[in-house]
């Protein structure tokens, strides 16, 4: 203010000093019902006379711009001491407009209307000039229409970002900065929740100093792990007003502390089916209580934010499972090829040697020559019948018509009988095998037939490949509450790229053909099936040229 001189204060003697008073000296008539109605609106009047006097003005007025009584004494040259706003609702630091200013602001564009911040609330100004050359000026508080304004545009914003298919991390920081803008000295952040449903992890915190987002990295969720640890634990709204006195900052108070924040509130995102996806917090640099608009906002930004996620995770399954379905179609293509080639090689032979047995094309043959084509023809058949019989397998047990009939099996009964029937198979390939089984085992309760196909499958394909030279063994030890059937090569191995999808059905672990032809792409996926009818487990692990290690556990029954 400045101070009153002696021609304003003569002018201020002789101006209407009250609002019930008849006429003004800007010849607007002031009834008193009339006086009394402007007196007592919420909105905030005020009159100037064309030397910038203050002529009248109404208690909403006084309150709105902060003036004490004192100050306004009618008659007296005042300020506009309102903030003006740009376009993205901050606040413009300036000097406060003179009265001079303000009318040739007027005059020059015309503008009647603007809006303003003071002291964290938003109001609407609109001025006119008064015939006699002052100005009326009305000023509304629409804080509450702005900030619903507000909002309002940034749930649109993050919908249609996400209806765009933008990145998760583009629409939580949006969703962030959009209540910045609303609560200018609140900074943001959105941590989420891994899959495990333990850990957080930095999802969006624009204005977070980065060192503090690196700490909070990977934090681990729990009653008292600050602010937002314990929101996702207890799956409440966790509002700390000092982080340096709270209980929940304990033995973390030093992190936040040291880059100067001093209040967290947090609001855990819950998905629609209940469970907590991550958190929402607001963070400030100045010890404070939270306000029901901001307590209602972070309760909105936070079922925003589950939105959000929620789409994420369901695209992400969804590519997944378009990728998966394309992998299990090119698998089938490449099963199918592998398995004419199978089919036919076999029938050929059988084919073959028999039409030589049924025509004589080669004359009367001796019968050590009949034994010989007799041998190839059952072999082929047998090969014929190994590779019909997996199909089958595999197309039963998905269908789930393969029954399980559980009863207690030796294990040791179980390796010795299927390995006789790979000792030529072994010797031939110059592969050594061997077995090993821990002394009391607890009982477990297996089918005996679906036991011997998950051995009988593991170690033919630990055999088929491995090189000359190879080895194989097997062993059963016991691991806890379960019993492990592991399975040991150092054979070709696999690279880490295909190991997620071998057990897939028609799944090939090599590229090169002349190994992939060595099997049909079942044996995995028929071995996964069964170990998980008896509620057990398969773990696949491989290095290429070192070999490849599978182990089957079964849990143990009391």
């Amino acid at each position: 203010m400045e101070p009153e001189t002696d021609q304003q204060e003569s002018a201020r003697a002789e101006t209407p000093t009250s609002a019930s008073e008849e006429v003004g000296s800007d010849g607007y008539s002031h009834g008193s019902k009339v006086g009394e109605a402007v007196a007592n609106l919420n909105d905030g009047l005020a009159v100037y006379r064309p030397d910038g006097c203050l002529e009248f003005c109404n208690e909403s007025f006084r309150l709105v711009n902060g003036y004490k009584n004192s100050d306004l004494k009618f008659g007296t040259t005042t300020y506009d001491q309102l903030g003006k706003l740009d376009e993205q609702s901050s606040t413009v630091d300036h000097k406060p407009f003179t009265f001079e200013e303000r009318v040739a602001q007027l005059r020059r564009d015309g503008g009647h209307k603007a809006i303003q911040k003071y002291k964290g609330r938003i109001y609407e100004r609109h001025q006119s000039v008064t015939p006699t050359g002052g100005i009326i000026s009305l000023i509304r508080d629409i804080t509450e229409h702005h900030r619903l304004e507000i909002i309002q545009r940034g749930r649109s914003t993050v919908l249609e970002l996400l209806a765009k298919g933008n990145p998760l991390s583009d629409i939580l920081k949006t969703l962030v900065l959009n209540g910045e803008t609303l609560f200018q000295d609140m900074l943001g952040s959105v941590l989420l929740l891994d899959d495990a449903g333990t850990h957080l992890t930095v999802g969006a915190a624009p204005s977070l100093p980065p060192a503090y987002n690196d700490m909070c990295e990977g934090l681990e969720i729990g009653d008292g792990v600050g602010s937002c640890g314990t929101a996702a634990f207890i799956k409440e709204r966790v509002i700390v007003s000092d982080i340096s006195t709270h209980e929940y900052w304990g033995d973390f108070r030093e992190i936040p502390t040291l880059f100067g924040l001093m209040a967290c509130w947090s609001q855990p995102i819950i998905s629609s089916n209940g469970k907590v996806l991550g958190t929402f917090a607001m963070y400030y640099r100045e010890v404070r209580e939270p306000t029901d608009e901001q307590l209602g906002y972070i309760e909105e930004a936070a079922n925003l934010a589950g939105i959000a996620i929620e789409a994420h995770k369901r695209e992400r399954a969804l590519i997944a499972a378009v990728s998966k379905a394309e992998k299990a179609t090119q698998a089938k293509s490449e099963f199918l090829a592998t398995m004419s080639h199978e089919l036919r090689t076999p029938l050929n032979a059988i084919l073959g040697f028999s039409d030589m047995l049924r025509g004589d094309y080669l004359g009367p043959l001796k019968a050590e020559k009949y034994q010989d084509y007799a041998t190839d023809i059952h072999k082929s058949g047998r090969h014929l019948l190994a590779l019909i019989d997996d199909v089958l397998d595999i197309s039963e047990i998905e269908a789930g018509k393969r029954s399980i009939e559980k009863t207690e099996v030796n294990f040791e009964d179980v390796l010795k009988e299927c390995f006789r029937n790979f000792v030529h198979q072994a010797a031939n390939g110059d592969i050594k095998l061997s077995s090993s089984v821990a002394a009391n085992l607890p009982v477990v309760r297996a089918d005996h037939r679906c036991l011997t196909q998950i051995v009988l499958n593991l170690v033919s394909n630990a055999i088929k490949f491995s090189p000359p030279g190879g080895k194989v063994h097997a062993s059963v030890v016991q691991n806890e509450n379960v019993v492990e059937l592991i399975i040991e090569d150092t054979g070709y191995g696999m690279p880490a790229e295909v190991l997620s999808g071998i057990t897939e059905p028609f799944a090939q672990g090599h590229s090169n053909p002349l190994i992939a032809q060595k099997g049909t792409g079942l044996g995995l996926s028929i071995v996964k099936l069964l170990v998980e009818a008896h509620d057990g487990e398969l773990k696949i692990t491989s290095q290429i040229d070192v070999g490849t290690t599978v182990t089957a556990s079964f849990p143990v029954e009391p």
